[in-house]
């Protein structure tokens, strides 16, 4: 079951948080940002998701704020070979 890679910007990050970890029991990562335009400094969240959580995370996070910007990607995990 491929995952998706998500980024979120939003300035409503804590309630997506507890979204994400309290409610949806996924873990996630902050990532500091500065916007190109204006220079403001953001957190960006960053998760994986299974592809069958993907319209869940994305309606739930609309809900929460429907400015948000959503972006997802494939993503694959790696793990190293034996012996390398």
């Amino acid at each position: 079951n491929p995952n998706r890679a998500v980024f979120i910007v939003s300035k409503k990050t804590q309630e997506i948080k507890d979204l994400i970890v309290g409610k949806m029991g996924m873990r996630g990562t902050f990532l500091h940002g500065r916007g190109m335009y204006e220079g403001k400094e953001k957190e960006i969240i960053f998760t994986i998701a299974e592809r069958k959580d993907l319209p869940r995370l994305k309606d739930e996070v609309k809900e929460i704020d429907p400015n948000a910007f959503i972006s997802t990607m494939h993503a694959s995990k790696d793990s190293p070979r034996p012996g390398i």
